[in-house]
């Protein structure tokens, strides 16, 4: 069953929801230059400033009538997005698949789907907690319904700001799976006396370091954008999961209602918005070290000074330029990164109880 389900995800076709997620950011006011022509550009401008204002409005007057003091905080990541595509105007997933591809045909990976089961299983988690809080908060009666629905396109924006981050990096953790794979095969025994195998032994491995190294350049191309939707995210979830933790520990031994139920599911949402990420590079860290693994062993077995020359080299170019990620050129994107978050808001919040409590 799980093999077939693996199987399905894979055929799903990964170029079509590539061409989706920019058109549904187009549609959700998040502007993106779709030709060259400065009028149909310009009319894409208005519809995105109309949108964006509407979203604003209706927003500001969901917050006045219920009490939301954490998702207010999601207004600086939904404008800063705004406003970075409306000045830039690039469709940066569109740009790093359509470069990739081009180093996909070189290599020979043309044929292997972008995306595996994994990615489509975050895409699932994305649109259950987002289907989830829509059907939540219709049913909670505090609000226009249509203040709702503008409340709604606003998180789908951070929710798609979210989709571009985990599907650029879920496709580096993919190929560089391949990568590793294809490291594997390379025939390195300890007496290798055919001079065929030896040089087809050295194309692959300096092949896969021109991968490799196109692989990051591809990510470099868009790292300003990544860089930027990276830290509008972990600012306004790690704030909001802040103050909906501290929420939500003041008030879990008091009765269960509607209201709290909604909090325990942001609880969680926020818990995956941050993790999610942090996962994901986690993922592609353990494979960069199995790859390393991987040249250190053939470099240890094998004989030949020429295959030992390039299995050092590509060693030492993969330790000079790791697949790393970085916040702001300064927090390591990481599994640890996460968990000390959640320990210092924890800690605050603890703090803000006892102070609370002494002061009462």
């Amino acid at each position: 069953m799980i093999l077939k389900l693996k199987q399905l995800l894979k055929n799903r076709p990964s170029a079509q929801l590539v061409k989706f997620i920019p058109i549904l950011n187009l549609m959700i006011g998040n502007y993106i230059t779709v030709t060259e022509s400065k009028l149909i550009n310009c009319l894409l401008r208005i519809y995105c400033v109309s949108v964006f204002i509407s979203v604003i409005h209706g927003y500001i007057q969901y917050i006045n009538t219920t009490i939301t003091f954490s998702l207010t905080f999601h207004i600086v990541e939904y404008v800063t997005i705004f406003i970075a595509q409306f000045i830039n105007g690039e469709n940066c997933l569109k740009i790093f698949i359509t470069t990739l591809q081009t180093y996909d045909r070189i290599k020979g990976y043309s044929k292997i789907p972008l995306f595996d089961y994994n990615t489509w299983i975050i895409i699932a988690f994305i649109l259950i907690f987002r289907i989830t809080g829509f059907i939540l908060r219709l049913g909670s009666n505090t609000s226009d319904k249509v203040e709702i629905c503008e409340m709604t396109v606003m998180l789908l924006s951070m929710d798609l700001n979210l989709l571009t981050i985990s599907v650029v990096y879920m496709v580096c953790y993919g190929r560089l799976k391949l990568l590793r794979k294809s490291m594997e095969r390379n025939d390195v025994g300890i007496n290798m006396a055919m001079g065929n195998s030896v040089e087809q032994t050295i194309r692959n491995i300096k092949t896969n370091v021109r991968y490799y190294c196109h692989l990051l350049d591809s990510v470099q191309k868009i790292d300003k954008h990544l860089q930027l939707l990276l830290f509008t995210h972990w600012v306004s979830h790690v704030t909001k999961m802040f103050c909906i933790l501290n929420d939500f520990i003041k008030s879990f031994l008091l009765s269960m209602d509607y209201f709290k139920l909604f909090r325990i599911l942001e609880v969680f949402h926020c818990i995956f918005l941050v993790f999610g990420p942090a996962v994901i590079m986690e993922a592609i860290t353990s494979e960069m070290n199995q790859l390393k693994t991987t040249l250190c062993a053939q470099l240890m077995r094998n004989t030949d000074e020429s295959i030992r020359f390039e299995l050092n080299t590509t060693l030492q170019y993969i330790n000079l330029r790791p697949f790393k990620c970085t916040i702001c050129r300064l927090l390591p994107l990481n599994i640890h990164l996460p968990f000390a978050i959640v320990g210092v808001c924890i800690t605050y919040i603890i703090v803000s109880l006892q102070l609370t409590h002494l002061s009462g």
